[in-house]
């Protein structure tokens, strides 16, 4: 029996697909004011972005970092989806925290 294991060149591509897609279903979901759908689509894209990156650069302290500050992004767009000015300020908190790690990710560039 073989077993054939996918290029790793491969997954970025199916990976990035995936991102444009939710991407595109995000905007139509909020230029037809259909809230399900654009809910859906914005919760789902940084973790879409996040396995792009993965799987499109090697390790490194600078991945980590961009990884962690998109974790925030996450956490900032998951929060600013309620209502309410404790969510609201959740949501700041963690793009302040996402901008330090992206500041410190590519100032090792």
């Amino acid at each position: 029996m073989t077993v054939v294991i996918a290029n790793r060149r491969q997954r970025p591509g199916v990976a990035l697909l995936a991102f444009t897609v939710l991407a595109a279903l995000d905007v139509i979901g909020q230029l037809t004011g259909n809230h399900a759908l654009a809910t859906t689509c914005t919760a789902l894209l940084m973790p879409m972005l996040g396995l792009w990156l993965i799987t499109s650069r090697p390790r490194g302290a600078g991945l980590r970092l961009l990884l962690v500050g998109m974790a925030f992004a996450w956490l900032g767009d998951l929060a600013l989806l309620g209502q309410g000015d404790v969510r609201f300020i959740a949501g700041m908190a963690s793009f302040l925290v996402m901008q330090c790690c992206y500041i410190a990710a590519f100032s090792r560039v």
